[in-house]
């Protein structure tokens, strides 16, 4: 079992998303897995402690339930669940980065020749 073509909003490792609630998407591989029958993500914001999500479900999609702030940098992987029971090993780690949402997160100086 192997976990390939991870995206979120259906790019690889996009910076300055402009969405709070990203969509993670990927695909199941491998003669050991009919269907997938749950699965696991760990994801870290800002280097702060890992977090983790587990579901029971066949889809291989996740919205985010965390709304994520400008200049939020967010590593993830994840494992996935056979009919069997057995997990995969976790895939490799991805990332996202969330754009400048506001217009106060807006700061510049005038550059002078």
């Amino acid at each position: 079992m192997k976990i390939v073509n991870l995206k979120t909003e259906y790019l690889t490792n996009p910076l300055g998303l402009d969405i709070v609630q990203p969509r993670l998407t990927w695909n199941v591989v491998g003669e050991d897995i009919k269907f997938q029958k749950a699965f696991e993500i760990i994801y870290k914001v800002n280097n702060e402690q890992e977090k983790n999500v587990k579901v029971e479900t066949s889809s291989t999609h996740y919205d985010f339930a965390l709304k994520f702030n400008s200049r939020d940098l967010v590593f993830w992987k994840i494992r996935v669940q056979n009919e069997k029971g057995i997990w995969s090993d976790y895939s490799e780690e991805q990332h996202f980065s969330i754009g400048l949402l506001n217009k106060t997160d807006w700061h510049a100086n005038w550059i002078y020749g």
